[in-house]
């Protein structure tokens, strides 16, 4: 068990090393701007917090269920956790990035249109990507962990949404620190980590580790739809009803798929053609466009091989 805390500590340190022999002469007290520090701690000192009520979402589950269950039930959701976490690569990758690309277009005439558009193609994604890969979690857990283990497989779908929607959540975030509101996104996340753990006291007992991915996703849930009410108030994004339709559907499909656990291999792409329903006339002109241009392609290629 030291083993994995030295590694970890060792890595950092390694990094540390690395980061400040490239950058090390980037950083003097000579450039600090100490009438500055007053605002940056405005802005900054309410986020703190967040780090904690993330800590929350992260642990809280699985400290109840070691208090309400016991501890194998602790590490077989802690199995189907890490499954689901191939999302949360997704997320590292989009929070890695994003802060730069929101500020960077925060005083662009069309950020709010951009936002809006980024939130609605991400999250539609996101929902697609959950219900395409739901026929496969019984393989996926089948290929990866032995028998006592599978029973995780039920907290794939909470689990590997949960993070997509962190991800949405950062883009309105965003927004908040546009608007120089940061301490909102903190009382929001708030209310989402407090609805978490309620939920967690509430479910555990009643659905096992089923109830703590539940009580994690509706918690996140919480968060979004707050939120996004904050933020669409302060005019800093937009709805329209396709985006709407899709997590309402999305919403309705993930309790039918639960209930009836054998009717995933109908619902799932069921729910896909939906969506590709719903923005057919979004997306018909480009892959026209595309069409167009692999035909062309293709004319130009045999016209070259006649003359040849």
């Amino acid at each position: 068990m030291w083993g994995l805390i030295a590694g970890s500590a060792l890595s950092a340190a390694i990094s540390l090393v690395i980061f400040w022999h490239l950058n090390g002469k980037w950083f003097s007290m000579k450039n600090v701007h100490f009438k500055k520090v007053k605002e940056l701690l405005k802005f900054g000192v309410p986020l703190a917090p967040t780090f904690f009520i993330y800590w929350i979402f992260n642990a809280c589950d699985r400290l109840m269920i070691v208090h309400m269950i016991g501890q194998d039930a602790v590490g077989i959701y802690g199995i189907g956790a890490k499954l689901a976490g191939v999302s949360t690569l997704i997320y590292m990758a989009f929070s890695g990035g994003w802060q730069y690309f929101a500020f960077s277009t925060m005083k662009d005439e069309d950020h709010t249109r951009l936002m809006s558009n980024v939130f609605e193609v991400l999250g539609v994604l996101s929902i697609a990507s959950l219900f395409f890969s739901l026929p496969f979690v019984n393989i996926l857990f089948e290929l990866f962990v032995g028998e006592v283990y599978r029973k995780g497989s039920v907290v794939f779908p909470f689990l590997f949404l949960s993070p997509l929607l962190l991800m949405l959540y950062q883009i309105l975030g965003s927004q908040m620190l546009v608007a120089k509101k940061s301490y909102i996104s903190t009382i929001v996340l708030s209310v989402g980590a407090l609805v978490n753990i309620a939920l967690n006291w509430i479910l555990i007992p009643i659905m096992g580790i089923k109830g703590a991915a539940i009580a994690t996703l509706l918690g996140y849930v919480i968060s979004l739809i707050l939120a996004f009410i904050v933020v669409k108030k302060m005019n800093l994004i937009y709805s329209n009803w396709r985006v709407k339709l899709v997590f309402v559907c999305a919403g309705l499909s993930l309790i039918l798929v639960n209930l009836w656990p054998n009717s995933v291999s109908i619902i799932s792409p069921a729910f896909l053609v939906l969506i590709l329903a719903i923005y057919l006339s979004r997306i018909k002109e480009p892959l026209c466009s595309v069409w167009q241009v692999l035909l062309y392609k293709k004319k130009r290629t045999s016209k070259t091989g006649n003359e040849g």
